[in-house]
């Protein structure tokens, strides 16, 4: 049956190719229902054409698709995709797929995830064709809203999970073609320093800064992360591959923070400002490492430095 898979694959490249450009080229960025909607019919009428039922489900923001294909055998395989994009709608012609001299394939969400929405339904082709039904059933969702989430992706997975006995994330693959066997789970936070603004000359001695002290919780927030390996320039792919170290995953930190967003509404150099934000991603590989540096975030808010300044964390 393999040979009879890699025979099918290899003579319908060109027509994957052609679907991954089409599917490519539809704009489907999170956020639009519309362009989500487009994607997913295009996955739903391949999906129909090799004997699935497909089912669209809805809300304001994305179409999801669930297809189902029925088989003979004893285990419901899940496989999960998506078909929305990070990018904004005109990207898919300002920059329409393309392969280049290298066949390299290019394009707005082309890898991510594009292809492999591609490749799941060639996949299942190449079973059909091979006479393989061996299974109780195939469940593919592809979801209108992984790049931000979503309660209705959310509740999808849960539903379709209790229906299944093992799933298969099809997305991007890592270096060396790895396959992700752990996730981090991410929290996010809004930090907000209320203090006292004034003028910089006049006002000074009864003014509190609160760009000071969102810089000391953020060095306190900083602290809860795992230490880095090293000089980030040693770990990249390349470096890590001259130095014939085949890269498993094993240097991710167990827990990562990161301050991404800052921010006040000052914008006088002369000024003491008197808010400051800050916006942070933690992420942990386990639950308890989670609600553990959970409380330590919150608990920051009483770790006040600057007198005169309060903080909100939530």
């Amino acid at each position: 049956m393999r040979e009879a898979v890699k025979k099918y694959i290899a003579e319908h490249y060109e027509d994957y190719v052609k679907d991954l450009e089409a599917l490519t080229n539809i704009d489907s960025g999170n956020g639009d229902r519309e362009g989500t909607e487009a994607a997913n019919k295009f996955v739903a009428e391949k999906m129909t054409a090799i004997g699935a039922a497909t089912e669209f489900r809805y809300n304001d923001r994305a179409c999801h698709l669930i297809s189902r294909l029925k088989g003979t055998g004893k285990y419901t395989i899940l496989l999960v995709a998506h078909v929305d994009t990070v990018f904004k709608k005109g990207e898919a012609a300002r920059r329409p797929f393309r392969v280049d001299e290298n066949n390299f394939a290019w394009g707005p969400g082309v890898g991510d995830d594009k292809a492999t929405v591609v490749e799941v339904i060639y996949g299942l082709e190449a079973l059909k064709a091979a006479g393989f039904d061996n299974f109780k059933e195939i469940i593919y969702y592809t979801n209108g809203e992984e790049e931000g989430g979503s309660k209705t992706a959310e509740d999808i997975v849960a539903e379709l999970s209790q229906q299944s006995d093992f799933a298969i994330i099809m997305d991007v693959a890592r270096p060396n073609w790895g396959i992700v066997t752990q996730r981090k789970g991410n929290a996010k936070y809004r930090v907000e320093v209320t203090g006292k603004g004034g003028h910089h000359g006049n006002a000074s001695q009864s003014c509190a800064n609160a760009i000071h002290q969102l810089a000391y919780t953020i060095t306190e927030l900083q602290k809860l992360a795992s230490p880095m390996p090293g000089n980030p320039e040693d770990f990249t792919a390349a470096a890590l591959k001259a130095r014939g170290i085949v890269d498993a995953g094993q240097f991710i930190p167990q827990n990562t923070v990161n301050v991404g967003v800052i921010g006040s509404t000052n914008d006088k150099i002369s000024v003491i400002p008197g808010d400051a934000f800050c916006e942070v991603n933690i992420r942990c590989f386990t639950i308890e490492e989670q609600q553990r540096i959970d409380a330590e975030v919150k608990a920051l808010a009483d770790k006040v430095v600057i007198p005169g300044t309060s903080i909100k964390i939530t």
